[in-house]
């Protein structure tokens, strides 16, 4: 089941699915929040987005996979 979280809400360090991107979430920048795709791409997401929590995602196995 997914889980579908506001962006606040996540867990620093964690991995959530937005547009079809699996990014990173590494901290707040203002109201934007920092984050990262598996190959370095930065990202900034406003707080208040919507995005699916990937709880239990391993963040190697994709760029292994690339």
């Amino acid at each position: 089941m997914k889980k579908i979280l506001k962006l606040y809400e996540l867990p620093r360090n964690s991995f959530f699915r937005i547009a079809g991107l699996v990014l990173k979430f590494h901290h707040i920048d203002g109201m934007y929040f920092f984050c990262t795709d598996s190959k370095g791409n930065i990202y900034h997401i406003g707080a208040s987005q919507e995005v699916e929590f990937l709880e239990n995602y391993n963040y190697e196995e994709e760029i292994i996979n690339d």
